[in-house]
């Protein structure tokens, strides 16, 4: 399964809605080798920050394991086989999608959350996170169990997003 992981990720690339892998949801991997893990945290850092995103999870480069990439305010981490847990508080705000490119959606997130899972070098990872790590988190894992934004979208937000999504069907490759 490593070999296989690392030769996609020499040639991933973003995907985008409605490309059914984005539906997967992810099986918890044991993608233990630590140089594996380093390069492809860095394919996926490349290209989250090439299309300014905070957060790529692996589901959105074609890929079926249980990680994810984040980079808030200068932070960047990876983890593998996330949990997030204590979830606490509200915050609505409008969300957008690195595979839904034009779309936004209004959510509702928690603002405080810790996030626990494994890092580049298998060791336990722990993060206390707040009102700018909580919702990505939550977009993330979002991925890893196959929902998007676009599930929770709104009457507003359908009518807001209609032409966007139109868009993003009519460019799907038969």
């Amino acid at each position: 399964m490593v070999e296989r992981c690392f030769v996609k990720a020499v040639t991933m690339q973003l995907i985008h809605y409605p490309d059914p892998r984005l539906l997967v949801i992810c099986d918890p991997n044991n993608f233990t080798i630590t140089k594996d893990r380093k390069i492809l945290a860095g394919y996926m850092f490349k290209i989250m920050n090439t299309n300014k995103g905070v957060g790529l999870a692996a589901p959105q480069v074609g890929l079926n394991l249980r990680m994810f990439v984040w980079n808030q305010n200068g932070f960047g981490q990876a983890i593998w086989n996330p949990i997030l847990s204590y979830l606490s508080g509200n915050i609505e705000s409008t969300e957008g999608c690195l595979s839904i490119p034009g779309v936004n959606v209004n959510m509702q997130r928690a603002v405080s959350s810790i996030l626990s899972g494994e890092g580049m070098n298998g060791k336990k990872l722990r993060f206390i996170g707040g009102k700018k790590t909580t919702p990505i988190w939550q977009h993330e894992i979002d991925h890893l169990d196959g929902k998007l934004i676009i599930d929770n979208m709104s009457r507003d937000d359908t009518i807001a997003n209609k032409e966007a999504l139109r868009e993003l069907l009519k460019n799907t490759v038969a």
